[in-house]
């Protein structure tokens, strides 16, 4: 058996209001969130929409699986989640599960009738844990995804939940809430000490080779900003 620390996973604590919820925040992305719904408002005819029902949540995923493949494609990667046929039909029957359960969230916001963002979450134990979180490319500047996430979490406090989980990743834009960071643990069972010893070797070179890249990452950076200065 091993045991190591896996990825970084952000998690929101909520308050009993949003107003109390808004208030831990910092003064200026208080104001961020404001503006960007204002803005967002002014711009477009917006619409928050939070799918529940197993029915609605068959025709709606469709809008969410537009955004994820958008934003994936504009970084030059593919939507590797919905990228066959069987994935994507897949990923359909386990959502319209879990929203039968009450177990299920999708929020959605439309700008102008058009998916600007998304958010897919599980919900458990008076937690919200987000599976996906994608806004279209087109909408980027308006920072929709900020403002959904904003209207996500109002949502949660109102249902008495406890917790918005940002899952993992330790994004920047995620500390903006007053996120908690805590590891994930990996445990892994092995028939032999042999195997074990093998795969944790291996473990151990691609964590030794990811930090040595961005050592060479951040020298090259340095060089660069040198070479302007001179």
């Amino acid at each position: 058996m091993s045991e190591s620390a896996d990825e970084i996973c952000v998690s929101v604590p909520l308050q009993p209001t949003w107003p109390a919820f808004l208030d831990g925040l910092s003064k200026r992305f208080r104001k961020d969130i404001c503006y960007y719904r204002r803005a967002l408002e002014r711009r477009f005819r917006t619409e928050f929409r939070v799918v529940e029902s197993a029915d609605e949540m068959r025709r709606s995923l469709s809008d969410l699986i537009a955004v994820y493949r958008a934003r994936w494609q504009e970084d030059g990667g593919g939507a590797i989640r919905f990228d066959e046929q069987s994935s994507a039909r897949f990923q359909r029957e386990i959502c319209e599960l879990f929203t039968r359960a009450g177990r299920h969230r999708l929020y959605l916001l439309y700008a102008d009738g058009k998916p600007a963002a998304g958010i897919l979450a599980y919900v458990h134990n008076r937690k919200c844990y987000t599976e996906i979180l994608a806004h279209a490319p087109e909408f980027h500047k308006y920072s929709v995804g900020t403002v959904l996430l904003s209207r996500a979490i109002e949502d949660a406090i109102a249902n008495g939940w406890s917790e918005f989980d940002l899952m993992r990743g330790n994004e920047p834009y995620k500390q903006r809430w007053c996120g908690r960071t805590r590891h994930n643990h990996r445990i892994r069972l092995f028939r032999s000490r042999g195997a074990c010893r093998v795969v944790s070797s291996v473990d151990w070179l691609c964590r030794r080779g990811a930090s040595l890249e961005r050592m060479v990452r951040t020298y090259r950076g340095a060089a660069v900003t040198r070479a302007r200065i001179r």
